[in-house]
């Protein structure tokens, strides 16, 4: 092998390395992003006539007491199923808000955020 071929085999693998983190980095710094405010219009049993309307964000198991349906101004109908969200109880009628931040590579990522403070 000539030394342009050895030195290529050497620092190829390194170059490619960088040119994929560098896209990645700037993908996960530029989103776009969609911020709604949402009802919860039903929880655990509650949600089961929603189910079939609602475009599902995403399931964490397959209890379907842990199940929340929300109805949102922008987004419309959604359901998930959220294990950690009944930490804290929520109730139908609490306001939520749901934030979809879209990548160009990177799959898109969910985030709900529901108010258990005073009401004011």
């Amino acid at each position: 092998m000539n030394r342009n071929v050895t030195l290529f085999l050497m620092f190829g693998p390194f170059v490619l390395f960088f040119v994929s983190l560098a896209v990645l980095v700037n993908d996960a710094r530029h989103p776009s992003t969609l911020r709604d405010e949402c009802v919860i219009t039903g929880t655990g049993s509650d949600a089961q006539p929603f189910k079939h309307k609602a475009q599902f964000i995403y399931r964490q198991s397959e209890n379907m007491k842990h199940d929340v349906s929300l109805r949102c101004q922008k987004l419309g109908p959604l359901m998930l199923n959220d294990i950690q969200l009944f930490i804290t109880p929520i109730k139908i009628g609490q306001g939520a808000w749901v934030s979809l931040k879209k990548y160009q590579i990177l799959p898109q990522r969910w985030m709900v955020s529901v108010y258990t403070g005073k009401e004011e």
